[in-house]
């Protein structure tokens, strides 16, 4: 996965999977780099919005990471975690983030 970071530097998905695969590993500070660089990613990507409303997307996004974070390996879960990844997409996408 550190490959494809370095093939799409841009890509904030890989680099919260990464961090996500660190956590798992209890590699607690290099998926803190991860996370920031998806941060970091993430606020380069879609244009600065008023603070109220940036502030429910990150609530949002917050709460649905944390559903996706205390997900298992279950058949279930990999569809929950799937739908969960898919909601998060389109709430950090700049085409929701411009109505």
């Amino acid at each position: 996965m550190q490959e494809a970071a370095q093939l799409d530097p841009n890509n904030a998905d890989l680099h919260y999977n990464i961090g996500v695969i660190n956590m798992q590993q209890g590699n607690v500070l290099e998926a803190r780099k991860a996370f920031e660089q998806a941060l970091k990613k993430l606020n380069q990507a879609m244009p600065m919005q008023p603070s109220i409303f940036q502030l429910l997307i990150s609530t949002k996004v917050t709460d649905l990471l944390r559903k996706m974070n205390a997900l298992g390996n279950s058949t279930a879960d990999i569809k929950k975690f799937n739908e969960l990844r898919d909601q998060k997409k389109m709430i950090c996408s700049r085409k929701v983030l411009k109505y």
